[in-house]
């Protein structure tokens, strides 16, 4: 028994039930409804960025640094270089699982980046990297570490 078969569906619309915005209405709102782009503040210090320009990218380029066969090991780091045609020095980082989860996996390639960054002045031009840590996670290694054996790396090349 359906007592709802008679009702329409259909609201009548009556001029009072209309909506007229004011304008005075409300002023802190914005008028378009887009949201507003924010805009990066550029660094204060561009001797610090690690432009894409400084890292190597690609699987070929990687490949090149491992047939290269110039290594260099340190307590932390095990390091592939070689001499490239780039201007500037260049930068790999590999890690692989073995090294621990990936928080413990970004940490150091965020301190390897930092270090890298500090002692990219000091290097040759041309030379490129890849930096693959030698040990698994421990969590005291600080930038500083990682500057010594850089710099470390640098006294063996010249």
């Amino acid at each position: 028994m359906n007592n709802e078969t008679h009702l329409s569906a259909e609201q009548e619309k009556t001029p009072d039930s209309l909506r007229v915005p004011q304008a005075h209405e409300d002023k802190r709102r914005p008028q378009n409804h887009q949201p507003q782009k924010k805009i990066r503040q550029s660094r204060a210090d561009n001797s610090l960025s690690f432009p894409k320009s400084a890292r190597i990218l690609s699987k070929r380029q990687f490949q090149t640094l491992q047939r290269s066969n110039c290594r260099w090991t340190g307590d932390l780091l095990l390091i592939n270089y070689r001499r490239g045609e780039s201007g500037s020095p260049k930068l790999g980082l590999t890690v692989s699982r073995k090294y621990g989860k990936a928080h413990m996996r970004n940490r150091f390639k965020r301190v390897v980046r930092e270090a890298f960054r500090h002692t990219l002045s000091q290097f040759p031009k041309g030379l490129e990297l890849n930096i693959l840590p030698r040990k698994k996670y421990s969590e005291n290694i600080l930038t500083s570490h990682i500057l010594l054996e850089l710099e470390k790396l640098l006294c063996s090349l010249r």
